[in-house]
């Protein structure tokens, strides 16, 4: 089955919810948060990365310990990536 954008953009809301961060510039703006979570694609590039964007900046940064020049992924990867962080901050709130 083929992963979409869509998926991955829920996917990644989630996992911002979870780890109490903000996935967009108004909503991190409301939090009062220097950045928020979101992900990028560059398919010339290989595909997807996690990442943190800064609200006065826009600079991007590595989320989660990954670094701003971490591999990138092919959707489906990147969405199981996503789900095995949404499960470990599971884990961790219980």
């Amino acid at each position: 089955m083929r992963t979409t954008e869509k998926q991955i953009s829920q996917l990644v809301k989630e996992a911002a919810d979870l780890a109490g961060l903000a996935n967009n510039k108004k909503q991190a703006i409301e939090l009062g948060q220097k950045s928020y979570l979101a992900f990028e694609n560059a398919a010339v590039y290989g595909g997807y990365r996690l990442i943190m964007i800064g609200v006065d900046n826009g600079a991007h940064y590595g989320a989660f310990n990954m670094g701003s020049t971490c591999p990138r992924l092919k959707p489906a990867a990147f969405a199981d990536m996503l789900i095995g962080l949404i499960n470990g901050l599971e884990f961790k709130k219980a």
